[in-house]
């Protein structure tokens, strides 16, 4: 009985390694693939969105913390929405009728977001 407790975690290690040596082995881009043109390469799209009685360009500075080469041919937008009279922070910049917006983003297959604060958070509520 004692052989076989110990055997199962025994068994088990060696077909998680296997299954992973075999999966980082198989997963090796071959060497004779040709690389992609520059003008394929692959690109991204960052839409950063201030917060309350912020804007779009007062953020702009950012991107220049982005210096990785992944960041090279990335598009960068910087919204202002607009502004709200707001009491004691009881309102926000983004109006609630604003968020059948989000529902455009569901139709994306890829979408990374990110915000700063609560009015960016509000816009993806619907997430």
């Amino acid at each position: 009985m004692k052989l076989i407790a110990i055997a199962k975690p025994i068994v088990l290690f060696i077909v998680t390694v296997s299954s992973t040596v075999l999966f980082i082995l198989l997963s090796r881009p071959s060497n004779q693939s040709s690389p992609r043109p520059a003008s394929m390469a692959a690109r991204s799209f960052v839409l950063w969105l201030h917060g309350l009685g912020d804007s779009g360009p007062a953020n702009e500075p950012i991107k220049s913390l982005f210096t990785s080469p992944e960041f090279r041919n990335t598009k960068w937008s910087f919204p202002t929405a607009p502004s709200t009279p707001v009491s004691c922070n009881c309102e926000f910049t983004f109006s609630l009728g604003q968020f059948w917006h989000a529902s455009l983003l569901h139709a994306l297959d890829l979408f990374v977001y990110g915000y700063f604060d609560l009015g960016s958070a509000l816009i993806f509520m619907g997430f």
